[in-house]
């Protein structure tokens, strides 16, 4: 699970290379905009990563969860 909160004008994209998944979000100037997002990671990944890009305008933070008893 990731949680995401931006806040200026532009976007952020969060990138998960080792699951393949890339996701932009759009953020506001004067507003934090909050997004969560659930990846399912593959079983043979044994480590993963978290990449942000952003414009030069955006303030952004994330928590970053994991639920073991959720994997099957």
């Amino acid at each position: 699970m990731i949680a995401i909160d931006c806040q200026g004008p532009g976007r952020l994209t969060a990138q998960v290379p080792s699951a393949g998944v890339s996701f932009p979000l759009r953020c506001e100037k004067g507003e934090v905009l909050p997004a969560m997002n659930e990846i399912q990671m593959p079983r043979t990944a044994a480590t993963g990563s978290l990449r942000f890009t952003s414009d030069p305008d955006v303030s952004w933070s994330f928590a970053l969860g994991w639920n073991r008893g959720r994997a099957r």
